[in-house]
């Protein structure tokens, strides 16, 4: 009389079946190791490092290179993903010698009924942020997805595992059905293609398909391709069509969130997710007291997944178009409260890509501080890095206001971006 319907049973199942595949606790880590890597082969003169993980190297600087601190900063951002501080697990990662050794913590501490997982958000629209997301709630996601691709016998993502799609699809979806994975980051885009096998799902960000479409690789038959994040360009949709794909998804959402929309047409609205529903906006549109401007958001969703239910902002604006149809309206630029003020991060930027200098250039919140600091793409190939970052503030100060003018400015040959083709911090 009080049971529960079998499909929510397969999810409250699903949401541990991923826990007991050391292959996928194996991509998970590799992956975290990877993110921490990359954010390592931002300081000047660090060498960069091959594809190939070795899980029973030693973690100091005589094996996979990390010192003291670097050791310490991985370890908490293991913790943090995998909740490990719930059943004092993070304490054994201190004593962890190898990764393999990390792979038997976190194998540990799933046993011990950790629910949940958290992401970082990018901090393209603001500071990132911290997310956690229950993982009974992702097996809810992950069984809307599976019937959107019936007859799949593996994954093969290029999505990190440890962003919320790749766990979505590499993690939660693939250890409750039984599926491989393989991860495009063990070999290379042009390798990766060339594997893939009939029954694959293939799960990309639009930045990785256009890479793919570039390759102009054939891809076999039966493949389905589900391309996760933001909308997906039709030149690149019919690129990925043209190339023998055989089932096209465009999914949009956030790692705030999870999954919004789906549409295998791009040129066609959005459909919402069951699980989504609109909620009025409040039809008042006097303006604040104070005079200023009334600040742009985004629309306002309720979520109802299992017995929870939770207003979400989105960063966008959607327009509905018909019953639980929706387009893109464009996405909201919010003001980052820092030291002097609130900061609008696009205009700060658009002022730097201003300076005759400049190529290209990135903005965002440094935490510690609170003040902004900026990545900047030079024009010049060679360039003294002192001297062009005072040129810039001498030439910057009339435009910006004193808490505007970054505090900290790094310079490379291009943004950096993780595989998503989202910034990550520097």
């Amino acid at each position: 009389m009080f049971g529960i319907s079998s499909r929510a049973s397969s999810s409250i199942e699903a949401q541990t079946r991923w826990s007991e595949r050391e292959d996928i606790l194996r991509h998970l880590v590799a992956d975290l190791f990877i993110e921490h890597r990359r954010w390592r082969a931002l300081a000047p003169g660090t060498p960069r490092l091959g594809r190939e993980i070795d899980f029973t190297a030693p973690l100091g600087e005589e094996g996979l290179g990390l010192d003291s601190l670097e050791r310490l900063s991985l370890a908490a951002r293991i913790s943090e993903f995998f909740h490990l501080h719930e059943t004092g697990a993070q304490d054994h990662l201190f004593d962890c010698v190898s990764l393999e050794d990390v792979v038997r913590v976190i194998a540990f501490a799933a046993r011990q009924g950790v629910d949940r997982i958290s992401v970082r958000s990018s901090g393209s629209t603001g500071p990132a942020k911290i997310i956690s997301h229950s993982l009974h709630e992702i097996a809810i996601e992950a069984d809307f997805w599976y019937s959107l691709v019936p007859g799949r016998q593996r994954v093969v993502t290029f999505v990190p595992t440890a962003h919320l799609y790749g766990f979505m699809f590499a993690a939660m979806l693939a250890g409750a059905r039984g599926w491989p994975v393989l991860r495009a980051e063990e070999m290379g885009v042009p390798q990766t293609i060339r594997a893939l096998l009939p029954g694959d799902l293939v799960v990309a960000s639009p930045r990785l398909l256009a890479r793919m479409a570039r390759e102009e690789l054939p891809l076999p038959p039966d493949v389905f391709v589900l391309s996760s994040g933001q909308a997906l360009p039709p030149e690149t949709a019919s690129a990925i069509r043209k190339l023998g794909a055989e089932r096209l998804i465009d999914s949009y959402g956030a790692s705030e969130i999870g999954g919004i929309g789906w549409r295998e047409d791009v040129r066609e609205p959005f459909h919402l997710l069951p699980f989504l529903f609109p909620v009025p906006e409040r039809q008042a549109d006097e303006q604040p007291e104070d005079g200023r401007q009334k600040r742009a958001e985004g629309t306002l969703l309720e979520l109802r997944k299992g017995n929870r239910r939770r207003s979400v902002r989105l960063e966008d604006h959607i327009r509905w178009v018909a019953e639980r149809r929706f387009v893109l309206g464009g996405r909201v630029q919010p003001l980052v409260p820092a030291k002097g003020g609130a900061l609008d991060l696009e205009r700060v930027r658009a002022v730097l890509c201003s300076h005759p200098e400049v190529a290209d250039a990135a903005v965002t919140l440094d935490r510690l501080a609170n003040r902004l600091k900026a990545f900047v793409v030079p024009k010049a190939a060679v360039y003294d890095p002192e001297r062009l970052a005072r040129r810039l503030r001498r030439d910057l100060k009339p435009l910006l206001h004193p808490f505007e003018m970054p505090h900290d400015v790094r310079f490379g040959p291009e943004i950096p971006r993780d595989p998503l083709g989202k910034l990550m911090d520097w």
